[in-house]
């Protein structure tokens, strides 16, 4: 049935957050800027802007696979969200799934047509795997750390997208901008679920990364990717600078690692430090 426009903006604000979206994808799409290529110099913005359309058409999509994936999760241990509560139907929920995809094909297909199409498949069709779970959901349940690096590999696919989009040099120099890309957006997916979630009878529910690896452990995977992220940019451009920059804000994580606020604005703060001042070295 028709979706009434009160529910979908219910369910945007509460499941797909404009502000966050946006930041995110501004970031994916400015660090681009880093990224080695035959001819430095300045780059199209509008393939920056694509960029950044193609993410967040992605994050919307997997946004909605999630919400089938995911729904008897959902059902019992948060049965207040829209999807669960009648806001929003699996109707609805698959027309906003559709116009995500076309409106991401769209923006792969401008940066750089079939050419730029032809190197997005990996990343489409590692997407569908992950939306099944990789066809062993009960397993993967009892082995979250692995189930965390498996969905973390699709920033890899993403990564040499953009390389093929923004001509990169096939290098060593590419290589660690990959390298700096994944880190990033790894420490930025943890940052994202850097909280504890109850259920309705108050007990933890362990689907977070401090609710399952404890907050020091996950204090200290940050800090690894922040890292590895300031040193891998520090090689593509050839100062120390990023690494420093990487350091001081890992030694900030670790400060503030007690209020899940602060982790959370830190990252931020380090992924905008690293690509503005990577785009302007």
């Amino acid at each position: 049935m028709p979706m009434e426009k009160n529910n979908l903006l219910t369910y945007i604000n509460e499941r797909f957050p404009i502000p966050g979206v946006l930041l995110i994808s501004v970031i994916v799409a400015l660090s681009t800027a880093s990224i080695p290529r035959p001819y430095p110099g300045s780059i199209d913005s509008s393939l920056i802007f694509l960029v950044m359309v193609a993410f967040a058409a992605i994050l919307l999509r997997q946004r909605i696979t999630d919400e089938f994936k995911d729904k008897h999760h959902d059902d019992v241990n948060f049965p207040t969200r829209p999807f669960q509560r009648g806001i929003i139907d699996r109707t609805n929920l698959i027309i906003l799934g559709i116009i995500a995809l076309l409106t991401e094909m769209a923006a792969v297909l401008l940066a750089g047509g079939i050419v730029s199409l032809i190197w997005y498949m990996p990343v489409l069709l590692y997407s569908i795997i992950m939306a099944k779970d990789f066809f062993c959901s009960q397993w993967l349940e009892k082995h979250f750390t692995l189930y965390f690096v498996l969905h973390e590999i699709i920033f890899i696919f993403y990564a040499i997208w953009l390389c093929s989009v923004f001509d990169a040099n096939i290098s060593v120099e590419t290589f660690a901008w990959i390298v700096f890309f994944i880190n990033l957006l790894i420490s930025i997916e943890i940052g994202r679920k850097f909280t504890i979630r109850k259920d309705p009878k108050g007990r933890v529910v362990k689907d977070t990364y401090i609710a399952v690896w404890g907050r020091e452990t996950a204090v200290i995977v940050i800090s690894i990717q922040l890292m590895i992220a300031g040193i891998a940019l520090s090689y593509v451009k050839s100062t120390i600078v990023f690494a420093l920059i990487s350091a001081f804000i890992s030694l900030f994580i670790h400060l503030f690692s007690r209020s899940n606020i602060a982790v959370k604005t830190v990252i931020v703060i380090h992924s905008l430090l690293l690509i503005l001042s990577g785009a302007l070295l």
